[in-house]
């Protein structure tokens, strides 16, 4: 495990992220971008829509996020999420995270049957040549990772398919 960063080091200013292009197809508020460019390196923006509400939803919504930043900083693990750089905002924008971009996205997108017979790697149950051994490996990474979180008095308390993030060596990352 790597030691956290200062907090310092991973502000970025948001408008470097203006005129790069999203490689990346889908709904959500995920956005893919190649950073820097020309890298061939691409990272996860996330973009946090601050509630319009009560001043006391708004500020358990900026706990929530401060939160998630500390604690993705703190958990530096070669199981767990990236944290590369946050923009909190000045008021004006909502807050940012950027992580790094995992290929395969969540495990659940990995064995999602999209048409009930087929998975996104095109058989019912994983990746191509997945066996038994990979899905060991995979078992015992996340438990790397938990036991690390927990190592760190951490406790994930949402742990499903969808927080654990696939790169494209087909090792999980535990999300938050």
């Amino acid at each position: 495990p790597s030691q956290p960063k200062m907090l310092s080091e991973l502000m970025i200013d948001r408008r470097e992220f203006n005129n790069l292009v999203n490689v990346y197809e889908s709904n959500s508020s995920l956005l893919k971008y190649e950073y820097p460019p020309g890298s061939n390196q691409f990272v996860c923006y996330k973009e946090y829509k601050v509630p319009n509400g009560l001043s006391e939803e708004v500020e358990d919504f900026i706990k929530e996020i401060i939160r998630e930043l500390f604690i993705t900083n703190q958990a530096r693990h070669p199981c767990t999420v990236e944290l590369l750089y946050f923009d909190l905002s000045d008021g004006k924008n909502s807050p940012i995270l950027i992580k790094r971009f995992y290929e395969h996205e969540s495990l659940l997108n990995c064995f999602e049957d999209s048409d009930k017979k087929y998975s996104k790697w095109g058989k019912k149950y994983g990746p191509p040549n997945f066996e038994g051994t990979i899905y060991t490996l995979l078992m015992y990474r996340i438990a790397r990772g938990l036991r690390y979180l927990h190592h760190l008095k951490i406790l994930h308390r949402d742990l499903n398919l969808s927080k654990i993030l696939i790169d494209e060596n087909f090792s999980p990352h535990i999300s938050g």
